[in-house]
């Protein structure tokens, strides 16, 4: 205790209102000596300063912040640069040190507030399997963001997609280990280019086998080092700048207090001398749910001795931190190393020699042209054809009539972290823009029900609904205002109702629902943030909590004519704001009438999908029942049909997939996806994507991962034909076919420590041009511990004209013939290897095998 007080002593040697020295501004100087000089000026209020965030101005004197975190996102370009600026002047010029604030922002695909591009979902760019294209499209967003005046992104996502039912799978490269990496270092490297940090992000196993979010896990130190570390290892080896750690437990430790990991795995083994964060908001999940600590003080003593050099919330950073101090839970030196690792970030991404941002640059950079037609190119290469029966795909543009139907051909989702205010192009729209002279029949035919279930008519409400409108988030005092509607269905975007402020504002609706006929319903709320509904007074679904959009569900028996009385309470906090009161009474309503148009046209296009984000996991992957009843119904038709996925994850289609000529996965595909889509069906562009992850048949299959260990009994299988995917890992399919040939192995025997080298020859044998993926996988023969059946360990995304052929030349690095041992030593095991050469994971064209000897052997 004696020498925990005698440390804190001496770091408040220094008063608050002397005049510091401030050679630490002169750039000549090294980051080593800038970061020295001004911390040992600091004190500790200054110190602790620096784990804050906040946005608001600082008066003259006060401490300020070291990090603005998300600042307005209602705001465009232009005006987002001009409040960081006002922000970080009155924080330089008015605390004693001037320490410029680090802002941050979501941005693995666009950047999430107002006006920017947006791209295709990570999962989307993996399917290019192209680290070129994502290496650019890191590089674009950071020339968008960083004008804006932010400094560091929250990505890549590198956890591993290992069950696909996880609702933050499409912001992940998928279910494989190398892509991963190779997808997320270039996502480093891109960001890293335009001076720009970046936060890899959850280390580690954010989601574990059972496909939920923030689910303990339990996981052998082999697996991990074999699975889900080397994607992390790989932004490490790039430069990532920060790291965030998981909210889950492993092995009943969190990752935020686990030592383990970032004492141990990360700075001593992969040399990481960034920061380390919490994620937003998890040291309170951990206080509050987990029943670890009872004592702020020891929680936040424990994640500084763990690693963790900024906690979400701060608030544990701050006073319970000061104590920790002063009981000696917490050495000077550890909190210093803090500190300096987050001012050396400062200093090295040039905060301190050029702390504004540019609005002028923020406004002409953002949604640009020049970075539209690169979400175009994103989008195009993301495309994956899953089938394609009889190639009747692509479709002649002399086609006159067509139906383009489905809940989502006239909707574009972006995904759960993609901002807005831009125009978005859907598949209808690009459709309309490719087929100028067609006539086109649209009809959504069902409704989508994972945002929302469908309003309730007015019709089906017995008289007028009150809405009182409240300018606080409590719905205290009187209201703002008071006013009759016929329905509760509203999406304010980024706003509000007029004379609300945009945010902290409160809504309550009472009213009298009228059941048109006798049967359950599903009563359906959804909200962004906070919701009640009660029935009859009493309360049947609580979402106050508050959150991102999502649906509340109740289902209740009513009778033909019963009057309910509900009352509805709304409250919203930040960002988007979005209510409203649905039923599934009528969700396949309007699907005769879709059936109709489509009747009338030479093909159809049926536009389906599925939703997820981070608070929506998915119990189903497959669609829902109502749009596989329209497929079917459409299928009966006996015309062209292609489906159009616009889903961010697997889609499980077995219950249709025979039915239909032709299937487009298409992801969240970014603001130009729809003309993506449509010059994709008619043959303007000649797909080339491949999945990053395994589609079953069936939910029941996962976790279903190509690159899984054999069984412990061989016998042992699913009853009936579920023992395969769908579609395998590294599928899909072109207009074009290939033939590969000509393998040359430089070596078929190699000593340990050196690398494999191969060349093949790839022909294009069709009229078409186009593009493959071609891939290596390996497999280990005989190891000391069990090893994946085949494992990926290159590829190379080739374009080759009509009827021309190309070398390509691999080589599989030393390192990644390593496996951890029985010992949990990592080498090289001599012995023989299977080497697989193929268009897909089970589509290979090539076999071959090669051998692996003891050095000097």
């Amino acid at each position: 205790m004696a020498g925990g007080l005698l440390l804190l002593s001496a770091c408040n040697k220094v008063s608050n209102h002397s005049e510091p020295d401030k050679t630490y501004l002169e750039p000549q100087l090294t980051i080593e000596k800038r970061v020295e000089h001004l911390l040992s000026q600091m004190t500790l209020e200054e110190k602790l300063s620096q784990f804050q965030s906040g946005v608001n101005m600082v008066e003259d004197g006060g401490y300020g912040v070291g990090g603005f975190g998300f600042m307005s996102k209602h705001y465009g370009p232009a005006q987002s640069a001009e409040e960081y600026n006002r922000y970080q002047k009155s924080q330089i010029e008015n605390t004693r040190l001037g320490i410029p604030a680090l802002r941050s922002a979501e941005g693995i695909f666009a950047y999430m507030g107002n006006g920017s591009t947006s791209f295709p979902v990570p999962l989307g760019i993996a399917a290019s399997f192209d680290t070129e294209l994502s290496e650019k499209v890191a590089n674009t967003l950071a020339r968008e963001i960083k004008p804006r005046g932010c400094r560091i992104v929250l990505g890549p996502v590198v956890n591993l997609t290992r069950d696909p039912r996880w609702g933050r799978t499409n912001e992940t490269y998928g279910e494989d280990p190398f892509l991963s990496g190779q997808m997320g270092g270039a996502f480093v490297r891109g960001m890293k280019s335009e001076g720009m940090m970046t936060m890899m992000k959850h280390f580690v196993a954010n989601m574990g086998l059972d496909g939920q979010f923030t689910g303990p896990v339990s996981f052998s130190e082999r697996l991990l080092r074999e699975q889900y570390f080397p994607a992390f290892q790989a932004c490490v080896d790039e430069g990532v700048s920060s790291v965030m750690m998981a909210y889950n437990t492993l092995d009943g430790i969190p990752c935020a207090t686990n030592r383990w990991l970032m004492e141990d795995i990360l700075r001593k083994e992969w040399g990481f001398e960034g920061t380390i964060s919490t994620d937003g908001g998890s040291a309170q999940f951990i206080f509050d749910e987990l029943g670890l600590y009872e004592d702020s003080v020891q929680f936040a003593a424990d994640m500084m001795n763990a690693g963790i050099d900024k906690s979400s919330p701060p608030a544990f950073f701050g006073e319970p931190l000061r104590k920790a101090l002063e009981q000696g839970l917490v050495s000077q030196e550890r909190l210093d190393q803090s500190v300096a690792r987050l001012l050396k970030r400062k200093f090295e991404y040039g905060l301190f020699d050029d702390p504004y941002a540019d609005a002028e640059l923020a406004e002409k950079q953002n949604n640009s042209p020049e970075h539209r037609a690169l979400s175009l190119e994103a989008a195009k290469k993301s495309m994956v054809l899953l089938k394609n029966n009889q190639q009747s795909l692509p479709w002649s543009k002399d086609i006159k009539e067509i139906a383009v139907l489905g809940p989502m051909s006239d909707w574009l989702l972006i995904g759960h972290y993609g901002g807005y205010g831009r125009e978005e192009v859907t598949v209808l729209d690009g459709i309309r823009q490719c087929l100028p002279n067609a006539n086109i029949r649209h009809h959504n035919g069902v409704e989508m029900q994972y945002f929302a279930l469908p309003a309730i008519s007015p019709k089906h409400f017995n008289g007028k609904i009150k809405g009182a409108y409240f300018d606080n988030e409590s719905l205290h005092g009187e209201p703002k205002f008071i006013r009759e509607e016929s329905q509760i269905a509203y999406d304010w975007g980024a706003g509000a109702p007029e004379g609300l402020p945009h945010d902290q504002f409160s809504v309550r609706w009472t009213g009298q629902i009228k059941a048109p006929k006798t049967g359950e319903f599903t009563l359906g709320v959804t909200a962004d943030d906070g919701i009640r509904l009660y029935l009859n007074n009493e309360l049947v679904i609580d979402g106050w909590e508050g959150g991102s959009r999502r649906l509340f569900e109740h289902k209740r028996w009513f009778k033909k004519g019963e009057i309910v009385d509900f009352k509805l309470e709304y409250m919203e906090q930040e960002f988007n704001a979005y209510a409203q009161l649905g039923w599934d009474l009528d969700l396949t309503q309007n699907l005769p009438v879709a059936l109709k148009e489509a009747q009338q046209a030479e093909a159809i296009v049926a536009v389906m999908g599925s939703f997820e984000n981070e608070n929506a996991d998915r119990a189903k992957l497959e669609l829902p029942m109502e749009q596989v009843q329209m497929i079917r119904a459409l299928a009966k038709l006996e015309k062209p049909l292609v489906v159009v996925l616009q889903s961010p994850t697997v889609i499980a289609m077995e219950e249709w997939i025979d039915e239909v000529d032709a299937v487009l996965m298409a992801w969240y595909p970014g603001c130009e996806g729809g003309n993506a889509v449509a010059q994709t069906l008619f043959g303007d562009y000649n797909p080339a994507g491949k999945l990053p992850l395994t589609f079953p048949k069936t939910t029941g299959q996962v976790p279903l991962n190509y690159n899984r260990t054999p069984k412990g009994k061989a016998a042992i299988r699913f009853l009936g034909d579920y023992n395969e995917p769908l579609f395998p890992f590294g599928h899909g399919l072109s207009y074009s076919t290939f033939e590969f040939s000509n393998l040359v192995i430089k070596n078929k025997q190699i000593s340990q420590g050196e690398d494999f080298h191969c060349q093949l020859k790839i022909t294009n044998t069709s009229a078409r041009d186009g593009e493959e993926v071609v891939q290596l996988y390996v497999h280990d023969r005989l190891a000391s511990v069990a090893q994946p059946i085949k494992k990926l360990v290159a590829f190379e995304r080739v374009s080759v004209a009509s009827g021309q052929s190309k070398l390509i030349d691999f080589k599989i690095s030393a390192e990644q013939l390593k496996i951890w041992n029985h010992e949990m030593n990592f080498v090289a095991e001599p012995g023989h290897f299977d080497l697989f050469i193929g268009a897909s994971s089970e589509d290979i064209r090539i076999r071959e095998s090669f051998e692996l000897v003891e050095k000097g052997a």
